[in-house]
């Protein structure tokens, strides 16, 4: 199951075209059009739900890079 088990609350980022392209942690390059995320301690790859809720809507994302680097975000 999707992030089974594991439940974090807190602000995302998104990082677009200064990243586009630049080697993810996973080896493969960031593309700014997929839906991929990067987590600190989640396994690489994994397949989580991510909730805007503030208007209930999810969807599924892949993990395949390491962060945030700011310390308010998740």
């Amino acid at each position: 199951p999707v992030g089974a088990g594991f439940t974090e609350l807190g602000t995302a980022s998104w990082y677009g075209r200064k990243f586009h392209g630049q080697l993810t942690s996973s080896g493969e390059p960031f593309d700014m059009f997929q839906f991929t995320a990067a987590h600190k301690t989640m396994p690489i790859p994994a397949w989580i739900r991510v909730t805007n809720v503030e208007n209930d809507q999810s969807l599924v994302v892949r993990v395949n890079d390491r962060g945030p680097f700011k310390e308010d975000r998740v």
